[in-house]
């Protein structure tokens, strides 16, 4: 049974595609790399909301989390 509050998202973390399970309409936007610094970026945006999380990790999978 799935649950409503939650809707699968399909992300592209390093070339795979993943499911992630976010609150009923959150988007997630798929991530770009930076060549420079080997970091990926996915925003995670809320409904309705003024604020993104970014989560942001590099090629050692080192992850920061970031409220903007």
């Amino acid at each position: 049974m799935k649950n409503n509050l939650r809707e699968e998202k399909e992300v592209v973390f390093d070339g795979c595609m993943n499911v992630l399970l976010l609150p009923s309409g959150w988007k997630a936007i798929t991530p770009k790399k930076n060549n420079t610094t080997s970091e990926i970026i996915v925003l995670f945006i809320p409904p309705k909301a003024s604020y993104h999380i970014i989560l942001k990790y590099n090629k050692t999978k080192h992850c920061e989390l970031f409220f903007s």
